[in-house]
């Protein structure tokens, strides 16, 4: 493998790294709005006002 076949399979796999925690923060923030939501509609008898 040349040098910059590893380099472009370095930074591919770094990539594909950045993605994957940025798929999970968005997981993770998407279960904590679904709290939320269900703590708001527990606490003011209301569900959450929806985004448009």
């Amino acid at each position: 493998m040349d040098l910059d076949s590893k380099v472009n399979h370095q930074m591919a796999r770094e990539m594909r790294h950045r993605i994957d925690e940025l798929e999970s923060a968005i997981s993770l923030m998407r279960t904590m709005r679904d709290e939320m939501e269900e703590l708001y509609s527990e606490l003011f008898g209301v569900s959450w006002p929806k985004m448009k």
